[in-house]
């Protein structure tokens, strides 16, 4: 039986390149979706359930806001409450028995992010998932990791992120995606590292943000003219002299603790040794700037893991994921963007502190359970305590985090 029955309204999607080398790990996951998510079920899901699958109902309950959840069980140090209902030995029972139809949408479509621009549907995939984080971080596409693949679509989703608003609504889907694209090269751009990209882009936001859209062609014409390389220094020089950086490092990392900061053991780990490495930056800044030089001066002396490839592929999954500059959840580019450059560089931080604190460089395996923690609390989270910590900001303010961005 097809799942639902119902008539598929689109039959094709465009599906980012990097995401043709994704499958999942199953049993062998490090991270799994089954533990520690709070699986929601739709009410078309549970509808299917009554008729298909009725042993399946009696592990089903209210999730308190209306709607409907597998049960959890298991530990109590977890504070989602443990695992999903359906987890034995690392695998779901309900795929075992009945396969891929009758799974939940949200089980069904993860890792995947929808969204749909006028009437196409375009997927790209976030870094919570190892897997996904792991063909993202090491596709060795370069340009080709932003460009779209046609595939079919097997089941509809109910909802998608759709951009409605007003200034968006004017535009083409061919407007729309070439500001994605010019989005896109931006960050592939092999000639600038991942940190003077994200100060690009964050420069290109502003833009965008103090100018309607319509004027976008002319932007776009400038883009390349205000983010060269001298440019972007110049930027850096005029507000170093009156910048103090330990104070910005200082306060960015005052977020980031934040945002890492889960009650969860992975979580906790990296944050832990995070810590351990740079010191408490409530307590004693001085110890945790001087730490973070010694760090930086190793990152940057050779004897570091040479990252370069892994933190671009890193910015380009981000960019590819929200969908920049469209995202349904913010009508500032700015803010958005500020929420990719708080990510970029919390993964950057943690790797360099790992490092530092194995001694040794880091293999591919490290990479992947330092970052996807961090990309990790980051889904969980959403983005409204970055959104606060941007919102108020001035041009100022901006110019100085895009100084810092370029400094770290």
């Amino acid at each position: 039986m097809v799942y639902m029955s119902r008539p598929l309204k689109e039959r094709t999607a465009e599906e980012i390149n990097y995401l043709s080398e994704f499958k999942c790990l199953a049993d062998k996951c490090p991270d799994t979706c089954c533990s520690n998510w709070e699986i929601n079920i739709k009410g078309r899901n549970k509808e299917f359930y009554k008729e298909n699958a009725p042993e399946i109902i009696g592990d089903i309950e209210d999730d308190g806001n209306g709607g409907a959840k597998m049960k959890q069980v298991g530990g109590p140090e977890n504070v989602l409450g443990g695992d999903c209902i359906q987890l034995q030995n690392g695998m779901c029972k309900l795929q075992n028995k009945f396969g891929e139809s009758h799974l939940p949408d949200i089980c069904f479509f993860f890792p995947r992010s929808y969204k749909k621009i006028h009437d196409k549907i375009h997927i790209t995939a976030n870094m919570a998932c190892p897997e996904s984080l792991r063909v993202a971080l090491f596709s060795r596409m370069e340009n080709k990791f932003s460009s779209w693949n046609t595939v079919p679509i097997s089941r509809e989703k109910d909802e998608y992120g759709v951009f409605e608003y007003e200034d968006i609504s004017c535009l083409s889907y061919k407007q729309i995606m070439d500001i994605y694209n010019s989005f896109s090269r931006l960050a592939n751009d092999v000639e600038y590292s991942a940190n003077q990209s994200v100060a690009r882009l964050l420069l290109v936001s502003f833009h965008l943000d103090q100018n309607p859209l319509e004027r976008w062609p002319s932007i776009k014409d400038a883009i390349y003219t205000m983010t060269d390389q001298l440019n972007l220094l110049h930027v850096k020089d005029l507000y170093l002299k009156n910048l103090n950086l330990k104070d910005e490092l200082v306060s960015v990392l005052r977020v980031m603790f934040v945002l890492i900061n889960r009650d969860r053991r992975r979580f906790n780990e990296v944050l832990e040794i995070v810590r351990k490495t740079l010191g408490d930056h409530k307590t004693d800044p001085d110890i945790l700037w001087d730490n973070y030089q010694k760090i930086k001066e190793n990152w940057n002396s050779g004897q570091g893991p040479d990252l370069r490839p892994v933190l671009k592929n890193l910015l380009k999954v981000q960019v590819s994921c929200y969908m920049f500059p469209m995202d349904s959840y913010f009508p500032k580019r700015y803010q958005l963007m500020l929420n990719i450059a708080m990510e970029y560089l919390a993964c950057k931080l943690a790797l360099m502190c790992v490092y530092s604190y194995l001694g040794r460089d880091l293999t591919q395996e490290d990479i992947i359970d330092t970052v996807q923690p961090v990309a990790k609390r980051f889904y969980v989270l959403g983005d409204q305590e970055v959104y606060d910590f941007g919102k108020d900001c001035g041009w100022d303010q901006k110019k100085r985090f895009i100084t810092t961005v370029l400094s770290l």
